[in-house]
């Protein structure tokens, strides 16, 4: 190794010397950027009478009891939130305005676009009241509007709740078939599923998320939940990598390893992929760009 009078390394080994330290001295200010793993959100607790329980074919809701019910079509659903009040569209097909108990999809829109928007680009509960789904297409809270997630901008509000207290009052109102409740979301809808199975393990048989499942906190200590996941992989917005200058737990590469389907899968049929696909609002990213299908598109 040459050195100079005075003992100074010199040369390539210099140069070498001075790269390894810029080396450490990069991975020690990653390290830096990046937070210890959190806990994660906090599973929520289970009423008595709602959501299914595992490995137990739980009785239909206590709309199936209800005379009258939901009419066919779609209408409004309204909900008590706080000193006010929420609504969401639900749409029911006909066949399940008796006592048949339907499965019910929650149906999540992107930021900025309300429910009556999304529907209109996605058509998703177009399709899934062609296939006997009950529908409910909630609007996210202001400013947006958005859905407030574990791990996003915090605004007070309680969509995970006020999702919750949607699908209540579907129960209640409807012969819903609580084995069988779902959520699809795009991009913060999606990140808005994933949270939805994240707190409300014990409701949601499946969820769908496409281009944005990414965008919430991890939730490691949640029971597993059947997760259908797409993800552009050129997607410029939300990238699968993510966008923060210091990449967060959350947006790490690896795609939550909760979100790979629990070795249930293959007995509950989540959400038809079919529909999935045929909905251009759900098999898309954020522009014109490959998909990358998470987990079984078959």
């Amino acid at each position: 190794m040459p050195t100079d009078v005075a003992g100074t390394i010199t040369g390539p080994a210099r140069r070498a010397s001075l790269g390894a330290a810029l080396a450490v001295g990069a991975v020690m200010l990653l390290a830096a950027c990046v937070p210890p793993p959190a806990p994660g959100p906090t599973v929520r607790p289970q009423p008595d009478g709602r959501g299914k329980v595992t490995d137990v074919a739980v009785a239909p809701s206590a709309g199936c009891a209800t005379e009258g019910g939901l009419p066919a079509g779609h209408s409004s659903l309204t909900i008590a939130v706080g000193s006010g009040q929420r609504s969401a569209r639900i749409d029911v097909p006909a066949t399940a305005t008796g006592s048949d108990p339907a499965p019910v999809l929650v149906s999540l829109h992107p930021f900025s676009v309300n429910g009556a928007g999304w529907e209109s680009y996605s058509r998703l509960a177009r399709d899934a009241v062609a296939r006997g789904y009950v529908v409910i297409t909630p609007n996210g809270s202001q400013p947006g509007p958005r859905w407030n997630v574990p791990g996003g901008v915090e605004n007070n509000v309680d969509d995970i709740g006020y999702v919750s207290q949607l699908l209540d009052a579907a129960e209640d109102a409807a012969c819903i078939d609580r084995n069988r409740e779902f959520a699809a979301g795009f991009s913060a809808g999606a990140a808005m599923a994933q949270a939805l199975s994240c707190t409300l393990p014990w409701r949601m048989t499946a969820v769908a998320a496409s281009g944005g499942a990414n965008l919430t906190d991890l939730c490691p200590d949640s029971p597993g939940t059947d997760v259908m996941v797409l993800h552009g992989s050129a997607d410029p917005i939300a990238p699968t990598t993510g966008n923060a200058a210091c990449r967060t737990v959350r947006n790490s590469p690896v795609i939550n390893s909760r979100l790979i389907s629990s070795p249930t899968t293959k007995k509950k049929i989540a959400i038809s992929p079919s529909l999935i696909q045929n909905s251009s609002g759900l098999f898309n990213s954020h522009g014109p760009i490959p998909i990358l299908n998470g987990v079984c598109q078959n």
